[in-house]
């Protein structure tokens, strides 16, 4: 903690899905740039909903999933 960590993107691949009024992404990919200047990416997102222009995490990554 207490670091600066820069935002460089984010990838969800291609596992997006519709059902109904709701499209499901993910699982999803975090990238950064560590203080080091390492680049470092963790999938930290199992899957995100979106509905009518309006996003929610429907369930994080954790080292079990």
């Amino acid at each position: 903690g207490g670091h600066p960590m820069h935002l460089l993107g984010y990838d969800c691949g291609k596992g997006k899905h519709r059902e109904d009024r709701n499209t499901i992404y993910g699982p999803c990919a975090v990238r950064w740039k560590t203080e080091a200047g390492d680049t470092v990416s963790v999938r930290l997102i199992s899957k995100i909903l979106e509905r009518d222009g309006r996003f929610k995490f429907l369930s994080y990554a954790n080292p079990l999933g």
